[in-house]
């Protein structure tokens, strides 16, 4: 093993310690594309059909057969690393049975109207879940309704139950006269879904919006709609957990007159109306979980704390939502993959989602089934395609089998590593990376023949460390978390570490209850000395309170931990 000099001088190394994201594509990007056989790139990248915003296809062939260049950045190997299986509960069923959105909802208060909650919670959602009746409406004018799940979303696959509502705004849901009137809200929701679909392209919309123009493939502003993922529990009907992973408020704040539809440029007009923009930008509108997509949409992110608590997304964490809604590739018009478009026929399609009794429907556009043809080019065969007696897709997995997945999610959410990804993977495929690697970065000229807007280094989720370099040569005998300098300390403090060896680490800040405060260092790092300053601010920015917290290294099966006061 080469040896390290080490002085007191410190250099910033470029790629040290953390694991960069992967920025705004979607799992379906870390899989081998083999030629004539696997092609999910065709999903994203797509002609200039009709409800397609761009005619990218040629990136399809941007990769060549069987070369990945992307990281597997939830392979299994590594969240086992992070978080133990032996430290998962062996009865999940308490977990899976907490509440934790009625809490948030709580800590919300407010009223109905976006933007109305209080702290974080200023932008959670007001709908209340439990209120939806059997015509799938809920509270405030929200109704649920059912779709046919695309390949992105099979509970056996991705772990989840994904149950959706949505809510056209105020001038929608009245008549002529300005009164609430249901029957005409109803129209124009079965209006806005045709709309979506392409099905219907002129005219306009009822009541008090007869103002509004029907745009095709666009929904007009003021629309928002919700994705809720549930964790699968088969004890419960259709396997849906109290317990919620996720949840995704998608808002139509910026009216079309005013869409410039340029990701990496927004007009002065769609600042006035975007949340995100008049939060201030990015930056600060992130402490809400907002993030504008460029194209006339704010995008709403919830997720797990380490203690189940619903969190607003880190910025980050935002930019793999914006991997499907933004619009930069040949995605829908709308810059937005609609589950409306996807919605179940009649009645049967305003109500909560569930898994039961959606057929594999024949596409014309594809000759033939979807979901045969969708396994066709993912796996190579149909031949994984479950079906019930009375021909229906199976789409939800095995007791054992959701008990799998539930285990994976838990150690992503434990690792607090969904900057990285959020679908859980059961075991690695072999064309999926474990460890970075030449390929990891593609040369520039190929990354802008890729994806011209393609920035691998805009998003970091920690900063560098620093590497301990100098005059004597000293080989690290054993993996070692030495005392933070200073201790006490107000403004910051500097935590070194010493690795045996090369490898998966993660270098964290909890509070003495064990909730974690942040992320100081996490990936893969060489043999060595490495030190890392700690600003005394938490996963948001916010200034920590004074007190004890632990800093606690992980690395080749080892964890130790270090006290460190913090004094305001």
């Amino acid at each position: 093993m080469p040896r390290l000099r080490v002085v007191a001088l410190l250099v910033i190394l470029a790629l040290p310690v953390q694991v960069r994201p992967q920025e705004r594509i979607p799992p379906e990007c870390y899989l081998d594309q083999k030629a004539n056989t696997i092609n999910t790139c065709k999903y994203c990248h797509t002609s200039n059909q009709p409800g397609a915003l761009n005619n990218d296809i040629d990136r399809q062939s941007a990769f060549s057969p069987q070369e990945n260049k992307f990281l597997n950045v939830l392979d299994p190997g590594r969240l086992d690393q992070l978080v133990p299986p032996e430290t998962i509960p062996a009865d999940l069923s308490g977990f899976l049975a907490l509440d934790n959105y009625a809490a948030a909802l709580q800590a919300r208060g407010g009223t109905a109207e976006v933007g109305s909650g209080r702290g974080v919670y200023k932008y959670f959602p007001d709908l209340d879940p439990a209120q939806t009746g059997p015509d799938g409406f809920a509270n405030n004018g929200w109704r649920a309704w059912k779709w046919k799940p695309n390949q992105l979303a099979w509970p056996r696959f991705n772990g989840r139950i994904q149950q959706n509502w949505v809510r056209l705004a105020d001038k929608f849901q009245r008549n002529a006269a300005g009164a609430y009137d249901l029957e005409i809200y109803k129209q124009n929701l079965s209006l806005v879904i045709e709309v979506a679909r392409g099905a219907v392209t002129t005219g306009t919309y009822r009541g008090q919006a007869a103002d509004e123009q029907v745009v095709p493939y666009r929904v007009p502003a003021g629309t928002e709609i919700l994705h809720y993922l549930y964790y699968l529990d088969p004890s419960r009907p259709g396997m849906k957990a109290t317990r919620i992973k996720e949840v995704r408020w998608n808002l139509k704040t910026v009216p079309l007159a005013y869409n410039q539809s340029y990701f990496n440029y927004v007009s002065p007009k769609e600042k006035e109306y975007s949340l995100t923009w008049l939060e201030g930008g990015p930056a600060p509108a992130a402490a809400y979980g907002l993030a504008y997509n460029g194209d006339g949409w704010d995008i709403i992110g919830f997720i797990e704390s380490p203690d189940g608590i619903l969190r607003p997304q880190s910025q980050q964490e935002m930019t793999q939502c914006l991997g499907c809604h933004s619009g930069r590739i040949g995605i829908p018009v709308d810059s937005h993959w609609h589950s409306l478009q996807r919605q179940i026929p009649g009645t049967a399609g305003w109500t909560l989602q569930d898994y039961q009794g959606i057929y594999d429907y024949y596409s014309a556009g594809l000759g033939q089934a979807e979901m045969a043809e969708t396994f066709v080019s993912t796996f190579g065969s149909a031949s994984g395609l479950k079906g019930n007696a009375d021909g229906t897709i199976d789409y939800l997995p095995t007791p054992a089998g959701a008990d799998a997945l539930t285990r994976r999610y838990y150690q992503i959410v434990q690792s607090q590593s969904f900057a990285l990804g959020r679908d859980p993977v059961l075991k690695a495929d072999p064309g999926m990376q474990r460890q970075p690697a030449t390929t990891r970065f593609r040369p520039q000229a190929e990354q802008q023949a890729w994806y011209p807007a393609l920035d691998f280094a805009r998003f970091d989720p920690v900063a560098p460390a620093t590497a301990v370099t100098g005059e004597a040569e000293v080989l690290p005998r054993a993996t070692r978390l030495y005392p933070n300098h200073p201790n006490p300390f107000n403004g910051g403090t500097q935590v070194r570490f010493s690795l045996a060896d090369a490898g998966l680490m993660t270098l964290v800040v909890h509070a003495l209850s064990g909730q974690r405060v942040r992320l100081l260092a996490d990936g893969m790092a060489q043999a060595g000395d490495w030190a890392v300053t700690w600003d005394g601010r938490d996963e948001w920015g916010r200034p920590c309170a004074s007190g004890t917290y632990l800093i606690q290294l992980a690395a080749h099966g080892q964890v130790v931990s270090r006290k460190a006061l913090l004094l305001r």
